[in-house]
């Protein structure tokens, strides 16, 4: 369903608790995850709270509550496991101050491997993806203002320097357009198994895509790429 990380527009609430803190704090109106924060070695931490079902979980952390950095970890549902920190610097010191907090979303998703695959920003780039590149799953960004957003440029390029009107697999599909349809903007139309892609254009517009291997495989979609036929040739 294209409009079902429509519900992204709500806004998300936190919990935030203070690493050897006693408590912590909960926004209403969000299910009180209940956090839990406990000492298990002299620089270990235990971080455990109350799922809900049909919540996704994320974690956050950071040093002085005003850049927070996301654990590229998350979870969903009423089951997980608690997450352990060590917060150390490179000396091995325990880091003197030191706050965490969940980020919640209730979009819905079907499991935990649909929340990891989802992209709640809509900015071409799952959550997972985001996490374990150090980008927020919550929003879209553009610092370059080229219509790419940054997430989906640094997980195809490594960089910001591409445009959205060039070719960087020079494919013949726009970058924009491998955005748009959810293209692998670093591969050629032809792949390692010798198989064929061919793109379809009505001026800008992706009308179909036919594949060819030992037979030929031809999908036509409407405007929100929803196939609208399937045909199959030699």
């Amino acid at each position: 369903n294209p409009n079902r990380n429509n519900a992204m527009i709500k806004p998300n609430k936190f919990y935030i608790t203070l690493v050897l803190a006693a408590s912590s704090v909960a926004i209403a109106d969000e299910p009180d995850p209940k956090l839990e924060f406990e000492q298990t070695a002299p620089a270990q931490f235990l971080l455990d709270w109350q799922g809900e079902p049909g919540w996704t979980y994320f974690i956050q952390v950071s040093t002085d509550l005003q850049s927070w950095m996301y654990v590229p970890e998350m979870t969903w549902g009423a089951n997980h496991d608690p997450y352990v920190f060590s917060p150390v610097n490179g000396t091995g010191q325990l880091i003197p101050k030191f706050f965490t907090r969940l980020r919640m979303s209730d979009i819905p998703v079907a499991d935990l491997e649909d929340a990891k695959n989802s992209d709640f920003d809509n900015d071409g780039v799952s959550n997972m993806d985001e996490l374990q590149a150090g980008t927020d799953p919550f929003a879209f960004v553009d610092t370059d203002m080229d219509s790419l957003p940054d997430a989906w440029e640094m997980e195809q390029f490594g960089d910001l320097d591409e445009d959205a009107d060039g070719d960087s697999d020079n494919d013949g599909i726009k970058n924009f357009d491998e955005l748009r349809y959810h293209l692998d903007a670093n591969s050629n139309d032809a792949d390692a198994s010798g198989s064929k892609l061919t793109f379809s254009y009505d001026g800008d517009v992706f009308t179909g895509l036919t594949i060819t291997t030992g037979e030929t495989l031809t999908f036509t979609y409407d405007e929100n790429l929803n196939i609208l036929s399937t045909a199959k040739s030699q």
